[in-house]
Order: structure tokens, then C-alpha cells, then sequence
């Protein structure tokens, strides 16, 4: 037996009396929730002045010295890479030593290795220098085909024209830097080195480490 199907009522559409009861009911919790409750106004308009602030200091004219000092939490990763490489070759300079300029080749090694030193639960040593297969930076730059980009220098069997630094990631781009210039594990010898002419950097908002990478690149 085949049954009858029920014809639909042009009103069936319709929210009922009820639900538009229901709806105004709720409305008018919410809206006197908001109104009793200053502190969520409060707390979006500090939100939105925070996000102003990240944005100003991005926006405003550069000021090197200013910005050297600020909190990288306030700024933005470019923000903060432009100071770092100022600074580093503001040292560079007091040593008599040619300053470093950015080699777009080296981004997706320092990317892809900041990425992996961030998320990679494997890793017992933030400050280990071999990713998750044990490959060194040269092994790392040789799987990106970059190897024949870098006049490669040894000194005593050491390649010195390679190079990478890893810094945690705190304070002020000033603070990172003195970090690395008083350590007694090469980091400063690496800023100094004469025998890089290019560097990159790999930091994103969410980072924990910045690294640094320096060559000498063949142009």
C-alpha cells in the first residue's frame, strides 16, 4: 500500500509564533548581558588597541634604535629580521668587517628548518644543529640543490663559509644578539666571519628559535 503524501502548507516555511518567541527571548538576554557588562567592551576595545599598536609599529617610519630595543612580541617577523641584520652588521662594522646582505636562496632552508625545530616533538635540544634525518646544515643545503650557489672555504678541514646559529627567541633583537655575542660555542665568531657575504634569517610569529644562516654565496 502506497501512502498519501502529505500536501506542504504554503505557511510550512514560516518559523512559528513560538520560535519567534523563543528568539526575541534570547535576543534580549544577550543584549542586557552586554549591556550590564562593560568589561567585555572593555576587553574588545584593548584587543583592537593592541592590534593597532602591532600595526603602527609596523607601519611608522624606522627607527633603528627604537625598534632595537622593543619587545619582539610587539613586532612583526619582517620588523624584526630587518633589525636583526642592522644590528649584525652595525657589529660588523665596528670590526672593520663587510657588512652581510639578505640571499633570498637561503630562505626556505632557514624556514624549513625553524618550522621543524618548533613542532618536531623528537627534538630533546633546541640548540641541536642536525634535523630529524641528522642532517647537518651543509646535508641540508645540498638536498636543496644550493650547494654549487656557495663557494665552499675550509680552514683545517672545517668549512667556515657555511654557517648557522640558533638564538631563543626572547626580550628585544638587542637582548638575542648580546646572547650570541657572549657565547663561548662559535656564535660570535660566526656573526664576525669574514667569510660570508650573505645571511637569512628563519623566524614566524609563533616561533621559539631564530635561525640564522650565513654563506658566501656565488652571485
Amino acid at each position: 500500500m502506497h501512502k498519501k503524501n502529505t500536501p506542504i502548507s504554503k505557511n510550512s516555511h514560516k518559523p512559528s509564533s513560538s520560535r519567534l518567541a523563543k528568539f526575541a527571548i534570547t535576543t534580549s538576554i544577550i543584549a542586557n548581558i552586554l549591556t550590564n557588562n562593560p568589561s567585555f567592551w572593555q576587553d574588545t576595545k584593548q584587543q583592537t588597541q593592541q592590534q593597532t599598536k602591532t600595526e603602527i609599529i609596523d607601519a611608522t617610519t624606522y627607527d633603528y634604535h627604537k625598534l632595537l630595543h622593543t619587545d619582539i612580541s610587539t613586532l612583526s617577523p619582517e620588523i624584526i629580521k630587518k633589525v636583526m641584520l642592522d644590528r649584525i652588521n652595525e657589529i660588523r662594522k665596528e670590526k672593520k668587517i663587510k657588512p652581510l646582505k639578505y640571499d633570498k636562496r637561503l630562505e626556505s632552508l632557514a624556514y624549513e628548518f625553524v618550522e621543524e625545530k618548533n613542532w618536531t616533538e623528537r627534538w630533546k635540544d633546541p640548540y641541536c644543529h642536525f634535523d630529524k634525518d641528522g642532517n647537518w646544515i651543509y646535508e641540508r643545503t645540498e638536498k636543496k640543490w644550493l650547494i654549487n650557489k656557495i663557494r665552499i672555504i675550509s680552514i683545517d678541514g672545517e668549512v667556515v663559509s657555511l654557517w648557522e646559529n640558533l638564538v631563543t627567541t626572547y626580550g628585544s633583537v638587542y637582548d638575542m644578539l648580546e646572547s650570541l655575542m657572549a657565547s663561548t660555542k662559535w656564535h660570535k665568531e660566526r656573526i664576525l666571519s669574514s667569510h660570508q657575504n650573505k645571511v637569512w634569517f628563519g623566524y614566524k610569529t609563533w616561533s621559539t628559535i631564530f635561525v640564522q644562516i650565513f654563506a658566501q654565496m656565488i652571485d
